[in-house]
C-alpha cells in the first residue's frame, strides 16, 4: 500500500506552487527606501512567517487525508479477502456433506489461511506505520525550520 496516493501527492505540489507564488509576490511588495520601508519590510515578513506557517499546516492536512484514504482502502480490500476465502470455505465446507474428518481438516487449513492472511495484513499495517511516522517526522522539520 503505496501511503499517499498521486492524487495527493499532485495537491502536495499544486500546494507549494501556490505558496511559492504567495511568498515570491510578498517578497515583491518589499520596499528597498523610504521612510516606511522598515515597518512595511516587517510586516511583509510577518505575512510571510504566518504563510508558511499555513503552508506547513496544508501540508499536514494533505497528508492526513492521504494517509487515511490509503488506510480505508487497505481495509476494504483486506477485508473483501477475508469475505472471498469464507465464501470459498463455505461452498467447500457444504460438499462434504457427512464427511466430518474431511470438514474437520478443511476447517483447520481454513483457520490457518485466514491466521496468515491476518498476519501478512498486519505485518503491511506496520510498515506502513513506519512510513507515517518517517513522514510525521519529516512534516515537523519541514514546519519547524
Amino acid at each position: 500500500m503505496a501511503i499517499i496516493g498521486d492524487s495527493f501527492k499532485q495537491e502536495l505540489e499544486m500546494q507549494r506552487v501556490a505558496h511559492e507564488r504567495k511568498i515570491a509576490d510578498l517578497q515583491s511588495q518589499k520596499r528597498l527606501e523610504g521612510d516606511d520601508a522598515t515597518a512595511i519590510n516587517a510586516e511583509i515578513n510577518q505575512q510571510i512567517e504566518i504563510a508558511n506557517e499555513a503552508h506547513a499546516l496544508k501540508n499536514l492536512q494533505i497528508i492526513e487525508k492521504g494517509i487515511q484514504s490509503e488506510f480505508d482502502a487497505a481495509n476494504e480490500a483486506h477485508e473483501r479477502e477475508k469475505i472471498r476465502k469464507e465464501t470459498i470455505f463455505n461452498e467447500q465446507y457444504a460438499k462434504l456433506g457427512n464427511d466430518e474428518a474431511a470438514k474437520l481438516l478443511l476447517k483447520d487449513q481454513y483457520q490457518e489461511e485466514q491466521l496468515q492472511l491476518e498476519q501478512e495484513y498486519l505485518v503491511r499495517v506496520l510498515a506502513n506505520l513506519e512510513e507515517i511516522k518517517r513522514l510525521a517526522i519529516l512534516a515537523v522539520l519541514i514546519y519547524l525550520f
